[in-house]
C-alpha cells in the first residue's frame, strides 16, 4: 500500500487523534479510545477494511508494512497508537524485545486459571471480568481469552477439589453444602494443589 499523500495525512491523523485519549504528544502514548480487539490492539475500519489501530498508523506515516515485519510498541502498550512509539520488527525481534522487557505471558499460574474459570460470571462487580483483572493483574482481554478457552488450552477444565477454611470440598458436594450451610460464597474457595 502506497504512503499517503501529506494533505491526506494530516487529515488522517487528525481523525486518529481525535479517538485517543490523552494530549497526544509525542511523549505521551496515544491511547485508541475506539473498537479494542480481544488481545487488546485497537481496531480500526479504512477503505473498506479492517487494521489494527496501529499498524495503520504506520502504514498512515510510514508507508507499507513489508512482508515478514511487525508493528512493534517502544512503549508495550499494544492500544498506543503514538507513531513515535512504533518501530519495525520481525516476530523473532518481537520475541526478544518480550523476554528484554520481562513481559511473558506466563504470570498466571494453572492453578489461578482454573479459579478464574470457575469464578468469572460476566458483569459481575466481584467476579466479572474487570474485577479479577484487576485482582490477577492481567487486562480484561486475557480474562477473556481464559474463560473463553481461546488461551490457555492446553489446561484441563479446572479441579473438582475445593477448599474452604482448610476442609476439602469436592464440586459434586458444593450443592449439598449450599443446602445445608445456605449460601456458599465461592470467592472465598481456593483449589488444592
Amino acid at each position: 500500500m502506497p504512503k499517503i499523500p501529506r494533505s491526506e495525512t494530516e487529515l488522517e491523523l487528525e481523525r486518529i487523534k481525535s479517538k485517543c485519549y490523552g494530549p497526544c504528544t509525542a511523549e505521551d502514548c496515544w491511547v485508541w479510545q475506539g473498537e479494542i480487539n480481544p488481545k487488546g490492539y485497537g481496531i480500526i475500519y479504512r477503505k473498506g477494511k479492517k487494521f489494527k489501530a496501529h499498524r495503520w498508523m504506520w502504514i498512515t506515516h510510514q508507508g507499507e508494512i513489508p512482508e515478514g515485519m511487525c508493528v512493534l510498541h517502544r512503549c508495550d502498550n499494544r492500544p498506543c497508537v503514538n507513531p513515535d512509539h512504533l518501530f519495525l520488527g520481525t516476530a523473532m525481534v518481537n520475541a526478544q524485545d518480550m523476554v528484554t522487557k520481562n513481559r511473558q505471558a506466563a504470570k498466571l499460574t494453572p492453578q489461578q486459571i482454573d479459579e478464574i474459570r470457575l469464578r468469572h460470571r460476566p458483569k459481575c462487580q466481584f467476579n466479572g471480568t474487570r474485577a479479577l483483572a484487576k485482582e490477577f493483574q492481567v487486562s480484561g482481554a486475557t480474562i477473556e481469552e481464559i474463560v473463553s478457552r481461546r488461551g490457555w488450552k492446553h489446561l484441563p477444565e479446572p479441579e473438582n477439589v475445593l477448599v474452604e477454611l482448610g476442609v476439602r470440598i469436592h464440586r459434586k458436594d458444593l450443592d449439598y453444602l449450599r443446602h445445608k450451610l445456605g449460601r456458599l460464597n465461592l470467592t472465598h474457595l481456593e483449589f488444592i494443589e
